[in-house]
């Protein structure tokens, strides 16, 4: 258990219902598995509270979370217990329920930008924002909040539908919390626009070079005046986490925003004054990091890192405003981690149930075997969910806990990797693949298992040997039955891997993934493959990568599965349910029934992503 303890003298006045962030370290994440993030509650004076996980790679000492505080007193230390139990927190760990329904969008930037859909909002509101430009999965880096969205300053930039939620908000709180390598393009990086082409109606918040500051505008008066206010002149440094929130009401001319950034308020220069009524951007979308240029595409575009994004439809508070920035500032505890052991999960290896053995945490193997997972790996592991991934090339080696996590997804993942037969190509998980034994092999190697991804073309098609690429940066796949489905990964450039493509126009490409035990594969199972369908070439800021595409008509039959580990449940503009679930169910299959909680329906897709620092899965029922 974990004990945050908020001082009360960050606090001005009480507030209520305050999405709080937490980042988790080491102390709290040693000899967790990716899988335990389903069972993590925090509390409040015996109150559970609700969670949103942002980022969650224990094996790589990773986690930031926001918990909703039905009160922070402004009186009294608030102290919140974040632990893992016993059993799934299915009735908290529900996202849009942190975010109190004066968020009008709330966007972490903790997708991928190429395999995610979209960057997914965190309110019940469902202004999702779907990323443009050159963006790859490489822009999703560690940030200095949870993960963060690196956006190049040239055409990079996310959009989100004009909506009844973010439309003509008469008052308005602006949050963003970023890091910004320049001042982008045309020495103006927009950070959020919600207007549209060039300053033309709406309002929006940018970094200038010559002023060095914040700006502000509003557009008036049927976009003859675009009202512009500023902060103090070279508040905003280059290379350094700046928190702005920005407050206006535009019911009234006489009405100026206030601005604070990193927590100091800003005495406001008013450069152009506000003439009549304030326009509607009912029609306009909303940008993130870039404006729309005239024409189409992007200018303005803003060069850094973006960790938060915040619009609410009211003014928030002095109180609200101080206590947001220090969440994102790390400086809002007491105690920003005082950790306890508690006898509700195993650590080290005790065959013991609830027993805990310390002595055994590191162990030769590194391993935390908890009596809930000894007992539930047969299920874990055929759900295949459970991820540990790493940036680390080549090893592969992360904690494992009864065996569910340490999943390697390294852009050096095993080029000496050996595939095993039995009776197929691809061992499948069950009692008699081929002459193997799945149920005996699970009983020797469960515990002491490591996981990793491969990908590779066939050239059985242009009478070529297959082909395995060496690394695998991340992959998707959408399935749906009787329909086209999906397959696509990204993996390093390399010439050779360019070459081997271009050679097996007629091949298929594969997503494998591969258990190893005492240092040498055991096991090999084909996750999905589909027809190769083309391949494209991106440049990121640090790195080159190949993207392989490739698409698949199947047929799949039906059973019945519980959906876990669900972090949204969104109905869609025809009635249909859509989970977004934190960790994949790699067996999945369209036409299986779903069943989550009181909820069943027919399962019509499924899309899952993984990359090295996220994974999450998307089921979405098929249509009556």
């Amino acid at each position: 258990m974990a004990i945050f303890t908020i001082d009360h003298t960050k606090i001005d006045s009480d507030l209520y219902n305050f999405p709080v962030g937490i980042i988790l370290g080491p102390d709290f994440l040693s000899g967790l598995g990716s899988e335990d993030s389903q069972y993590l509650y925090a509390e409040v004076n015996e109150d559970q509270c609700y969670i949103e996980i942002e980022n969650w790679l224990p094996q790589l000492n990773m986690g930031a979370i926001w918990v909703k505080v039905p009160i922070l007193s402004s009186s009294s230390d608030t102290a919140i217990n974040v632990y893992i139990g016993e059993s799934p927190n299915n009735d908290h760990l529900i996202v849009p329920l942190v975010w109190e329904s004066n968020h009008a969008g709330v966007w972490d930037m903790c997708m991928p930008p190429v395999s995610a859909p979209f960057i997914f909002e965190s309110t019940m509101n469902g202004n999702n924002a779907t990323p443009g430009g050159s963006m790859t999965d490489d822009d999703m880096v560690p940030g200095d909040f949870g993960l963060a969205l690196d956006f190049d300053g040239t055409d990079d930039r996310l959009t989100v539908p004009a909506s009844a939620s973010l439309n003509d908000l008469q008052q308005k709180t602006i949050e963003i919390f970023f890091n910004a390598d320049s001042w982008g393009g045309n020495n103006c990086g927009r950070l959020v626009k919600k207007g549209g082409p060039e300053d033309d109606s709406g309002w929006q918040v940018y970094i200038s070079q010559a002023t060095g500051t914040i700006e502000f505008t509003q557009a008036f008066n049927g976009n003859a005046t675009i009202a512009k206010w500023r902060a103090e002149t070279n508040a905003v440094s280059l290379s350094t986490p700046i928190y702005v929130v920005i407050t206006y009401d535009r019911t009234s001319t006489a009405n100026d925003p206030t601005i604070e950034i990193n927590g100091v308020a800003q005495t406001i220069t008013e450069i152009v004054s506000p003439v009549g009524s304030a326009d509607s951007d009912a029609a306009q979308d909303l940008w993130i990091a870039a404006r729309e240029a005239t024409g189409g595409g992007a200018d303005c575009a803003f060069d850094g890192r973006i960790d938060v994004v915040r619009v609410s439809n009211v003014i928030r508070s002095g109180a609200w405003r101080k206590a947001a920035f220090h969440c994102l500032a790390g400086t809002i505890f007491k105690i920003a981690g005082e950790t306890t052991v508690s006898g509700g999960i195993t650590l080290g290896l005790s065959a013991a149930a609830g027993a805990t053995n310390l002595s055994n945490q590191g162990g030769s193997a590194g391993l935390g075997l908890s009596a809930r997972a000894g007992a539930t790996f047969g299920n874990h592991f055929k759900a295949a969910a459970i991820l540990g991934m790493s940036a680390t090339a080549g090893r592969n080696i992360e904690v494992s806990r009864g065996g569910l996590a340490g999943l390697g997804l390294s852009v050096a993942a095993g080029r000496n990797v050996e595939r095993t037969k039995a009776g197929q190509v691809g061992l499948g998980f069950s009692a008699t693949a081929g002459a193997f034994n799945f149920t005996r092999w699970m009983a020797a190697n469960a515990h002491r298992a490591i996981y990793s991804y491969f990908a590779r073309i066939t050239g059985d098609g242009d009478g070529m040997d297959d082909f395995e690429f060496v690394g695998l940066k991340s992959f998707q796949f959408r399935r749906r039955s009787g329909e086209s489905s999906f397959l696509s990964f990204v993996i390093p450039f390399s010439d050779e891997a360019q070459n081997a493509i271009a050679a097996r126009t007629h091949g298929q490409i594969i997503v494998d993934m591969v258990a190893t035990v005492g240092g040498s594969q055991s096991l090999r199972e084909e996750l999905t493959r589909a027809k190769f369908d083309s391949v494209r070439s991106d440049k990121g800021p640090s790195s080159k990568s190949l993207t392989l595409t490739g698409y698949k008509t199947q047929t799949f039959g039906a059973n019945r599965i519980a959906l876990q580990n669900v972090m949204t449940e969104t109905t869609l503009d025809d009635g249909r349910l859509q989970y977004r679930c934190a960790k994949p169910d790699f067996y999945l299959r369209p036409g299986d029934t779903a069943v989550y909680g009181p909820d069943e329906i027919v399962v019509g897709s499924i899309t899952c992503i993984v990359s090295p620092v996220s994974e999450s899965m998307y089921v979405q029922e098929a249509a009556v």
